[in-house]
């Protein structure tokens, strides 16, 4: 596992003292990703031509005089130099080739119904190099042409040396052809080789999604003796992460990566294989081999050195690449591919995308901003039948945990179910476990979306807590003012935990969600949004409890302003943060129907206000302008958004499944009319004068949350 072979008594004691000698790719590297590759040349008319009314003609362009940087017969892309001439003719984008006099052709397209001159000399394209195809060393098809790399050997360690020897699985007769050609074709290829050693271990035949085979060792038993190498994975979320602010992505997949790592010679004997056509061993690293992942990320660190700051990323065998534009794009590109030919690595073009405006990877779908879980997973939840077993709870938590960020006070929701994988807890099904399992379907199935972060602005933290678990929200805000999740968290109380006072809790759950996003926030200002008055206080305490002086002792490394906003100057604090979450009632915009209503007598108090000023008043303000204009342009809301629509252009909104069956719709207020609304509802004479906590209740009811009231 070490480079160059080099082996020790500890893989990692020994690996540690290597330098990883990353200067062999970085070499006559250009990693100035900002630079342009090769110019564009101006192209200029040879004579002066007239092209008729309605009809297109080729035309000769000779190249600007000062130009050497393309040779004869070598493909150019030739473009309109600008757009001044649309008006008038068009010119087409094409490929065409240099002659020996600098000179190419161009397409010319007059669509008017008067002729179009072009004078001698005048600039009219622009023309630049088209390679031809780049890096087909790195492209491999069939098992046979393996890319071989040796940077780095794969080494065995036990834990004794006592051979582990087993019989070989016995074959399907009809199976066995199979069996014989699998093995020709891995001796064919120097993947395996004959063997004499003491060790064995049997094989099967994996029958793969397409119906062919692979051959694969059942290595369990040597695993066991195996000790491990604990270089670490790289973290997921990171990976993501990382993909921020790019408009395009590729994918590579290398073919049979693991393959095309070469074990250390002194070690293959570990690895023999037992069959009835022989016994032998793998040269390369097999897969199902203990600590093979490790050893292989290992390598493709190094192979790949230096690269993670340009969006450059590498989980195992998978590779990603994403850039903010089309250029950069391709720069880094090329830098990857030289990176791998140099390892003699090779990719399988069936398995990578490139330049896409959308890519899955790792079992999440990226786009510009944003970031869903992969439709594919999200099938198999849809499609998931109530559990009858612990193991089958243990599966499902372990399929809806892996989105969990996706998922707000997840760990509250899936209590019922943690509980029930308990072994001192029998299985019982009831309706509080499937009330859990249903919810936590609804929640990944309405297909949820997060943002991908933003470092250049500060962040926004929002906690909750209950006598249950504790919640956290990370929020960056779009420049409509809209708060959008970048990632939930949650977990849930200990026993001990669900006795602390409210301020307690409060507290706990604003430290919980710091430390969770610490990553984001450490070193940057970010706020705390809280509706609790004493904790944008908690810096000024005298004499606080130890246990809150721990928290603030925690809290104090970072910079942070507490903001406080109350239920009765802000009808709900939070309802931003959880705009684009779905609620707990929340229905696919499929389920959604949007009844017709009439505004007076659903929307309580809203019948003494003119439609006229609403529209007004929705008209100048921010958010409601956003929302309106994502309508009007046919923009496909989020499922988890309140259903937003438009009754005589007044902008009226569904928050829940309740509302929109039961025909509810509630006006999305501007903050103009806060007050106005807060008065009309206060003083209405059906309702006896009510206090403040009904007047609110009312208000929250009937208008969209989320509006800032001032009295």
């Amino acid at each position: 596992m070490f480079p160059n072979g080099n082996s020790a008594n500890s893989p990692s004691d020994d690996f540690s003292k290597q330098k990883l000698n990353s200067d062999q790719f970085l070499d006559n590297e250009k990693c100035d990703i900002e630079r342009s590759s090769v110019n564009s040349i101006t192209g200029r008319m040879v004579t002066k031509i007239q092209i008729p009314a309605f009809s297109q003609k080729y035309v000769e362009i000779k190249l600007d005089d000062n130009c050497n940087a393309f040779t004869v017969d070598q493909p150019i892309l030739v473009e309109s130099l600008n757009d001044k001439h649309s008006d008038s003719f068009l010119i087409a984008r094409s490929v065409s080739n240099l002659n020996v006099k600098n000179r190419c052709v161009a397409l010319i397209c007059n669509l008017n119904d008067s002729p179009v001159n072009l004078n001698k000399n005048m600039a009219l394209v622009k023309i630049s190099p088209i390679h031809k195809v780049a890096c087909i060393e790195n492209v491999n098809i069939n098992i046979s042409d393996l890319g071989q790399c040796d940077l780095i050997k794969h080494e065995i360690h036990l834990s004794h040396q006592v051979p582990i020897r087993q019989k070989p699985y016995r074959v399907p007769y009809h199976l066995k052809p199979e069996m014989r050609s699998q093995i020709n074709v891995l001796l064919e290829a120097g993947i395996i080789q004959p063997s004499t050693s003491s060790f064995s271990a049997p094989v099967i035949l994996v029958k793969k999604s397409d119906g062919s085979y692979r051959l694969e060792a059942d290595l369990r038993k040597l695993n066991a003796k195996t000790v491990p190498d604990n270089y670490p994975l790289p973290n997921l979320t990171e990976i993501i992460d990382n993909l921020s602010g790019s408009k395009f992505f590729s994918t590579l997949d290398l073919t049979s990566g693991f393959h095309q790592m070469v074990m250390h010679s002194d070690h293959t004997k570990y690895t023999a294989i037992a069959t009835e056509f022989g016994l032998f061993e793998y040269k390369r690293l097999p897969f199902g081999l203990r600590n093979a992942s490790a050893s292989f990320q290992r390598l493709m660190n190094l192979v790949l050195a230096g690269l993670n700051e340009f969006q450059i990323s590498c989980y195992i065998d998978d590779l990603v690449i994403a850039a903010e534009n089309f250029d950069e794009h391709l720069a880094k590109l090329e830098m990857v591919f030289q990176r791998l030919q140099k390892a003699n690595l090779k990719v399988k073009p069936s398995k990578c995308s490139f330049l896409k405006d959308q890519i899955t990877y790792l079992g999440h779908t990226v786009r510009e901003g944003q970031v869903y879980p992969d439709k594919k997973n999200l099938d198999s939840i849809r499609e998931a039948l109530p559990p009858k077993t612990k193991r089958q709870v243990r599966s499902f938590l372990g399929l809806t945990g892996f989105y969990r960020k996706f998922i707000p006070k997840y760990s509250e929701i899936a209590l019922p179910l943690t509980e029930l994988t308990k072994d001192c807890n029998g299985f019982k099904w009831t309706e509080m476990e499937q009330s859990a399992f249903e919810k936590l379907k609804l929640y990944l199935t309405s297909e949820p979306c997060l943002a991908l972060p933003d470092f250049s602005k500060p962040f926004a933290v929002c906690s909750d807590a209950s006598r249950l678990a504790l919640g956290a929200v990370l929020v960056k805000e779009d420049e409509t003012g809209f708060l959008l999740p970048i990632a939930f968290a949650s977990r849930k109380l200990s026993k001990a935990e669900t006795k602390f006072a409210v301020v307690e809790l409060e507290t706990m759950a604003i430290v919980f969600a710091v430390n969770h996003f610490k990553n984001y926030l450490f070193g940057k200002y970010f706020r705390i949004n809280s509706d609790q008055q004493c904790l944008s206080k908690i810096i000024d305490y005298k004499d606080p409890t130890s246990r809150i002086a721990r928290w603030m002792v925690t809290l104090h490394q970072f910079d942070y302003t507490v903001i406080h906003k109350p239920g009765r100057l802000n009808l709900t604090a939070d309802y931003l943060s959880r705009a684009s979450y779905p609620n707990d009632e929340c229905v696919s915009e499929k389920q959604a129907d949007v009844n017709t209503l009439d505004l007076e007598a659903n929307i309580f108090s809203v019948n003494e206000i003119p439609n006229s000023e609403i529209i007004e008043k929705q008209n100048t303000d921010a958010y409601c302008c956003s929302i309106k204009d994502k309508l009007n342009s046919n923009f496909v809301f989020s499922p988890n958004l309140p259903k937003f629509f438009l009754k005589n252009n007044v902008l009226l909104c569904y928050t829940n499944s309740k509302d929109r069956h039961g025909s509810k719709a509630k006006l999305v207020a501007p903050q103009t009319l806060v007050q106005k609304i807060f008065n009309l509802t206060h003083d209405n004479d059906t309702v006896a004068h009510p206090g403040l906590a009904r007047t609110l209740k009312r208000i929250k009811d009937n208008f969209l949350e989320g509006i800032v009231c001032t009295g």
